[in-house]
């Protein structure tokens, strides 16, 4: 089973064990993951790497996605104007952050709060450190990565709102205080503090 984690540095993992992705290669697979199951022009791809001149660009893209497609065994579908990663929710640890996400939001609706709990808990272990970070340096995929990043913030606020159904303590008021001092613009942390100050 292929196994992509970007939620932090690049890690894959194919039936045969973990292997080693790095460099213009790494940022290939990073792009093809933020956009799993969708079709991607090559000459799209070619335009990640700033080193080669236009004409050399696309050809070097070429070559790379065919090491690609033979390292993780038929996952990346090429065609001759296109390149397609197959991925299913458990293959990219992104989607299935963001699958785990929407699920506690649909459990804390419905006032399930321990699948709740399960749910953030099984998402922020998912989280490693910033995620693509081998696209850092890519405009076009700053939306994506700030999409994650509020994410994460919307599920750690989820966490500490239902830490605090069940108890507040000096714990729970300095997590709160770390978290609303890292991002003061989530007013969301500030009013959880607030609200843990006045029921401790």
């Amino acid at each position: 089973m292929l196994r992509i984690e970007v939620l932090g540095p690049l890690q894959v993992t194919t039936e045969s064990g973990p292997i080693r992705i790095g460099g213009q290669t790494a940022v290939l697979l990073g792009w093809l993951a933020m956009h799993a199951n969708r079709p991607l022009r090559i000459e799209e791809i070619a335009r990640l790497s700033a080193d080669d001149a236009p004409a050399g660009s696309e050809q070097r893209a070429r070559t790379l996605l065919r090491r690609l497609a033979a390292d993780l065994a038929g996952a990346i579908d090429l065609a001759p104007a296109t390149a397609c990663l197959t991925a299913d929710e458990g293959t990219i640890d992104a989607a299935q952050f963001t699958a785990l996400a929407a699920d506690a939001r649909r459990h804390w609706r419905e006032g399930d709060h321990e699948r709740v709990a399960e749910d953030v808990e099984r998402a922020l272990a998912l989280w490693r450190s910033d995620p693509y970070p081998e696209l850092a340096h890519l405009l076009d995929a700053m939306p994506a990565i700030e999409a994650l990043n509020r994410t994460r913030l919307a599920v750690l606020e989820t966490q500490q709102e239902v830490a605090m159904d069940r108890g507040v303590d000096f714990t729970t008021v300095a997590q709160l205080r770390q978290l609303a001092s890292a991002h003061p613009e989530r007013l969301g942390f500030r009013l959880l503090l607030a609200r843990a100050l006045h029921l401790l």
